[in-house]
């Protein structure tokens, strides 16, 4: 299950709503959703397969090839591989020889998320403005490491992860209960996701949808629907991740697309 509602995010929702409506023609925005891997938190494919395959003694090709294998990723997004199975799968296949808790270090580490600290601050501005959610393809320890890890996870009112649905993107049935949870329909909504595939099977649905390249795209959408202004700007904090250094993380699949 998604993680529960935070209540009282509601400051600045109804006139940055009419401000929506009035510059699209249409009915207003009334909430948006933000992928997480390389929207929120940047990170570099190759290196997580050079990573992985210095662990297990084997050619970073062959760990890819097999780790983004589309029913093998499924299966791990959807929840139906759990962790400790992941564990004995990179064992026999892999030959993976670590302990459990090994890992799971492993596992999280090997993407090495930099945090996107201007797309983060877009977050953390439009949160203001109206109900903020996350919709990504994620797997359980990714996603436990990302909430305890990194502050942006509180600004939003839930998390739609996959491997807690049981269902992934681009799949239409994962946007529908998203919107329906949160209370909205595909029109009130606005998605942003780096993924082509993704963002087309969310407009597909009705929803307006960005794909992410950089941030100053994604606030010159933003601002054209009217839920962000230039006095809603702020420089970004010097940290958006809790113990650490600016910028710096850990954190395949799931690329938490």
């Amino acid at each position: 299950m998604p993680l529960a509602p935070r209540p009282g995010l509601t400051v600045g929702a109804s006139s940055a709503a009419s401000k929506a409506a009035a510059s699209d023609g249409g009915s207003p925005i009334k909430a948006a959703y933000f992928d997480i891997g390389n929207v929120l938190l940047r990170f570099d494919p190759t290196k997580v397969g050079r990573r992985l395959a210095w662990e297990v003694r084997r050619r970073p090709l062959k760990v890819l090839s097999y780790l983004w294998d589309s029913s093998f990723g499924e299966r791990i997004e959807t929840g139906r591989i759990g962790s400790r199975a992941l564990y004995g799968l990179f064992r026999k296949e892999l030959g993976f020889q670590g302990t459990y808790r090994r890992f799971k270090r492993l596992w999280c580490d090997a993407f090495e998320f930099r945090v996107d600290r201007k797309a983060v601050s877009i977050l953390r501005r439009l949160s203001r403005e109206i109900p903020v959610y996350l919709l990504s393809n994620t797997n359980h320890l990714h996603f436990d490491h990302i909430r305890r890890r990194y502050a942006f996870v509180r600004l939003v009112r839930r998390s739609f992860v996959s491997h807690r649905m049981g269902l992934r993107k681009p799949d239409a049935a994962i946007y529908k209960a998203a919107l329906a949870e949160a209370g909205v329909k595909p029109h009130e909504a606005f998605f942003v996701d780096d993924l082509k595939e993704n963002v087309e099977a969310a407009r597909r649905v009705g929803m307006k949808a960005l794909r992410y390249d950089k941030p100053e795209s994604l606030e010159k959408e933003l601002r054209g629907l009217g839920l962000l202004n230039a006095r809603t700007a702020k420089r970004p904090r010097a940290a958006a991740r809790t113990g650490s250094k600016p910028g710096t993380a850990a954190g395949p699949p799931s690329p938490s697309a």
